[in-house]
């Protein structure tokens, strides 16, 4: 008489689990399991080697992509978190710029499971450029364009739109700009713009370095809230850029500007590599 099928879980011993759990403290993600089971020589079934991963607080995530960085701009990055860190940003004005386009669709949706949900979008959809600063007082107004950006038109954006509004932001208060290393901000144009305007530039921002910007998490917040929209022609997407960069709660801005310690925090402690914020 054949015995009742048991499940052997003897293979799973405790020291499977402390190879795997010192296997993880190494490897910041896991591509292929396999290769785990056969590094570590284990001899358990992949399904259980995930469910032990799944205990070590592992998922199985989609992998966001983000800048290659060279080992100068490590390097600058690290010696820019040990300057700023404990800097009071209060009075620091982030401006940057941002292209967002026609038929965009959120990433996840629920449906039912037997559909598979599908989104049509043009090869070419429509795009609007944007322009816009940022500080812990607030926004300054966004400023909406198809051109090209030069330095000269970056210089009149500046003046025109976006410096008027510090004098209500920062009141008396000494303040300084921050931008990216785009090089049309560092043209001589540009330069002698903001001279001539008395603005206090912090020239050692990093280059690639897009994770320690609180501004591109309110871009990415105004995205979110395109998505959901749907917008399928250049005209209705200017109206609802500027509708969502109005409505923009000053708490979130805040939670990002007082992040900005947190975040080089993070760059030091991970070696000027790039963060997750």
């Amino acid at each position: 008489m054949r015995k009742p099928y048991q499940r052997n879980n003897s293979k799973v011993t405790e020291e499977v689990i402390e190879k795997l759990r010192q296997y993880v403290k190494r490897h910041y993600f896991i591509v292929n399991v396999q290769k785990v089971k056969t590094d570590l020589k284990l001899e358990i079934s992949l399904t259980r080697l995930r469910q032990i991963l799944h205990q070590l607080n592992f998922s199985y995530q989609k992998v966001t992509k983000k800048p290659l960085l060279t080992e100068q701009q490590i390097q600058d990055r690290q010696n820019f978190a040990k300057k700023y860190l404990n800097f009071d940003w209060e009075n620091v004005l982030f401006v940057d710029e941002v292209t967002f386009q026609t038929h965009q669709f959120p990433n996840k949706v629920w449906c039912k499971n037997s559909i598979k949900p599908t989104f049509q979008s043009p090869k070419f959809p429509e795009k609007v450029h944007a322009i816009a600063g940022l500080s812990r007082q607030g926004t300054t107004r966004i400023h909406l364009f198809t051109e090209n950006l030069t330095g000269e038109l970056l210089v009149d954006m500046l003046i025109d739109e976006i410096l008027p509004d510090t004098d209500n932001l920062f009141q008396n208060n000494e303040w300084y700009i921050i931008h990216d290393n785009d090089p049309k901000y560092k043209s001589k144009v540009v330069t002698k713009a903001l001279i001539d305007q008395g603005v206090n530039r912090i020239e050692d921002w990093p280059s690639n370095s897009p994770d320690i910007n609180p501004i591109e998490n309110i871009w990415g917040y105004v995205k979110k809230q395109l998505e959901q929209l749907q917008i399928k022609n250049k005209q209705e997407l200017i109206k609802q850029i500027q509708l969502a960069w109005q409505s923009i709660p000053l708490k979130v801005v805040q939670q990002c500007v007082d992040s900005m310690d947190k975040r080089l925090e993070l760059v030091i402690d991970n070696q000027g590599l790039t963060i997750h914020y």
